[in-house]
């Protein structure tokens, strides 16, 4: 798994673990102009990747039965992926599997001795992703079996599930409404995407939070997404943004805020 800060002490380097942590992320689209989002329970999925390299026979495009083509195998790995998908998880428990690059051959008239496919696994609950990992790992090297081939999986574990601790949203949400009226939005459902910000949140209690630097009058339902060259941010929101992790950890100094009994 990919090192972060968290993996290499730095949560230690004060000389005793935070009490709490809260992290920031604004985005270019899918929330109204100003919003501040976020949810207790899961917010962002776990991301994990998985490489296929198929091994068959390599011959002439013209006899493939005197082949193995790894090509088609690789194919109903992803078809079959994809019925795994839809006929072995709930649909309240979602998980996404998504194959985006396919490498195989040089030539349309020659068979490739091996072909490789690369696959973004996503879940919303641990168990639910490693249950995925494990059947991903069984369904390629079964397909690869019947045909007579051989798979080698390779799995890069990425990010756990980002996950809020509720009593956190909660402070972060009374926080938001008393320093900007009106900008709160409990986010029903989490999203796709993965953040490494998971990896502090597994040891320190605390909240993730969206906010929308949507330029005003840009529909946040069509506006280009996070990452694409169009998208485009209002720079204000970065006043937001240190405004509200200033006020959540003047907050947490209070005596207040420190008292065990303090309901928040």
């Amino acid at each position: 798994m990919p090192s972060t800060s968290s993996d290499e002490g730095l949560l230690e380097a004060a000389g005793r673990m935070p009490d709490h942590a809260y992290g920031l992320h604004v985005w270019s689209a899918n929330y109204p102009h100003r919003a501040i989002c976020s949810r207790p329970g899961a917010l962002m999925a776990s991301s994990d990747l998985i490489y296929l390299t198929v091994r068959g026979k390599g011959g002439h495009g013209s006899a493939p039965h005197l082949a193995l083509d790894p090509v088609p195998i690789v194919a109903e790995m992803i078809t079959q992926a994809q019925v795994m998908v839809a006929r072995e998880f709930d649909i309240f428990d979602p998980v996404v599997v998504t194959c985006g690059k396919v490498v195989a051959g040089q030539a349309p008239n020659v068979i490739a001795d091996t072909a490789r496919a690369e696959f973004t696994l996503r879940a919303f609950k641990t168990a639910t992703r490693n249950r995925l990992i494990e059947r991903m790992r069984g369904l390629c090297q079964a397909v690869a079996q019947a045909h007579g081939a051989t798979c080698e999986v390779e799995l890069v574990e990425l990010y756990p599930v980002t996950e809020n601790d509720p009593q956190e949203v909660a402070y972060v949400q009374r926080h938001v409404e008393e320093v900007f009226p009106g900008r709160w939005q409990e986010m029903e459902h989490p999203v796709g995407a993965a953040e490494d910000f998971s990896k502090i949140l597994q040891r320190i209690p605390g909240a993730f939070v969206f906010v929308s630097a949507i330029p005003e009058g840009e529909d946040h339902t069509t506006a280009a997404m996070n990452h694409s060259p169009n998208a485009i941010y209002d720079s204000a929101r970065l006043v937001d943004c240190s405004t509200l992790l200033a006020t959540l950890t003047l907050g947490r100094l209070t005596p207040a805020s420190t008292d065990k009994n303090h309901t928040e």
